[in-house]
């Protein structure tokens, strides 16, 4: 799954330096899912990225300054 993470994540730096917007959808129903795209028993599905032309860029989030997230021991 950590794998899939680091793809997923690839992905989407590629698709927002094409102009496309994604979002990694990490919580959703393993079943309906795996019903909907007729998925093999043996294989899961461990993210789903939504993708679309966004209508704006909004404000980029505040970010903590690192000395309050991290603890150099």
């Amino acid at each position: 799954m950590f794998d899939a993470g680091i793809a997923a994540q690839t992905f989407c730096l590629a698709a927002h330096e094409k102009g496309v917007g994604s979002c990694i959808l990490g919580i959703f129903d393993d079943a309906k899912v795996a019903s909907l795209i007729k998925l093999p028993e043996e294989q899961s599905v461990a993210a789903i990225i939504t993708m679309g032309k966004p209508k704006f860029a909004p404000d980029p989030t505040p970010r903590k300054e690192v000395e309050e997230l991290v603890t150099f021991l």
